[in-house]
Formats: C-alpha cells, structure tokens, sequence
C-alpha cells in the first residue's frame, strides 16, 4: 500500500473505493494491464482505471448500479470485509453458522463477510460492536488486507496444483531388456502405474505419465524423447 506523494501515508484518512481495489490487486499478485478499462463509465479515465479493471475482472469488485463504480467514494468497514473474503475465497471458512457475534450484524447485508473474518481471528470489533457501515481508514485496510494475507500464505500448501510427470521409457517397439520372458516395458510401466496411485493418494500433485499403455510417442527413439518432452511442457510438469 502507497502513501501520498508529499511522503504521508495518511493512516487516519477514510479509504476510497479506487485505492481498495488497487490494494486488492496488489495483494494478489494480479497482474496489472496499464491499457486496461473497467465496464464503469464513471472509471474511465481515473488514477486507479488499470486497478478498477482488474479488480472487477477477477471478481473482487461490484459497481453500485447504473454502469457505477464510484471510485473516490468511501469505503465502509462491512464493504472491506466482503472485498476480502471474495478476494480471498473465504467464503466457506465460515464456522459461526450465522450467528453474529456483535448486535449491529445482525441483520445486515455484510453479516456473513464480518463473521468470516472474525471466526479467522482476522478483525475484532470495538466496545460499541462491530461498526459495519463506518467508513474504514487506510490503516484498518493494510491492517485486515495484511492479516488476512498471512492467514492465506499459512494455510496454503506450495504442492497444490502442481504436476508431476512420470516418463516409463520403453514401449511399443522398443520393449528394453527381457528378464525371465518379461520385458522392461512392462515392468517399468507396472512400477510407475503404482508410483501414480501411492503419489495421488498421499500427496496434492497431479500425476500423469508420458504413456499408460505399451506404447511409445513418436516414431522412433530421438522422436520419442521429444514427444515425452513436449508432453511434459504441455502439462506444465515440475518433475519429469
């Protein structure tokens, strides 16, 4: 989060919508298109337009009717919330099952928002509740956007979505070495459907092989290594 050009951060001052999306963005790693326009006219040509754009194209954001993003109006505490759970998707982190802590939730349309970050320990509320319609300050934002990033990286495991590739080798017209009548193909084939299953099951990875048959990719041994190559980069493996 960016301070004021005259080397302020202005932690009291009450957030903008246009500076809520670029925090979003920018907590995300999202990629930023500088030539980027949102579907809000009234967002066109603003300081935060290439924010505002991506923002609403992840589905962080909603305008307020009409073709309306409102970019300098303000944000309340109970619009942050939403903002972070859907950035996040923490929507099913919920464990309160509906029933809000704090008097001046219920009932509100940002209730179910509020109650995920207060289950996640991620916002606590004040003396006089949780105060959903005040305007939230800079600071309160890098606060909860802060916190609830580090909640995000604690729980996330790095191995998730990530592909491991198994190359058998063999195949088809190049059987390998026969032992006892058996030949290499198949048992290196046998080997890694195994090692496929015991990965799947114990691990987040993805599992693919570069065959699942006695067959061979390509028509001869150079080729051959070049389709399984291929294969791999096609599948994005990490390990090959």
């Amino acid at each position: 989060m960016s301070g004021y050009p005259d080397g302020t951060f202005g932690s009291s001052d009450t957030l903008d919508r246009a500076s809520a999306a670029t925090i979003m963005t920018r907590a995300l790693g999202i990629h930023i298109d500088l030539n980027a326009k949102p579907s809000f006219k009234d967002s066109q040509n603003h300081w935060g337009t290439p924010y505002i754009a991506a923002a609403e194209k992840a589905g962080i954001i909603k305008g307020e009717g009409n073709g309306i993003f409102n970019p300098s109006g303000k944000v309340t505490r109970a619009a942050m919330a939403t903002m972070l759970v859907n950035a996040y998707k923490l929507q099913n982190k919920n464990t309160s099952n509906g029933q809000s802590k704090f008097e001046d939730l219920k009932g509100h349309w940002g209730e179910k928002f509020a109650n995920t970050l207060i289950d996640l320990k991620i916002s606590v509320g004040t003396d006089n509740g949780w105060q959903p319609n005040r305007f939230i300050t800079r600071a309160e934002a890098a606060q909860l956007t802060a916190k609830t990033d580090m909640l995000q990286y604690s729980q996330s495991n790095p191995l998730e979505n990530k592909t491991i590739i198994i190359d058998p080798g063999h195949g088809g017209a190049d059987p390998g070495k026969d032992t006892k009548g058996l030949p290499e193909s198949k048992i290196v084939l046998d080997t890694s459907l195994r090692l496929q299953q015991l990965l799947e099951k114990h691990t987040p990875f993805t599992v693919l092989l570069t065959r699942e048959s006695d067959t061979r990719p390509g028509h001869d041994q150079k080729s051959s290594l070049q389709e399984r190559v291929k294969f791999a980069k096609q599948n994005q493996g990490i390990s090959l």
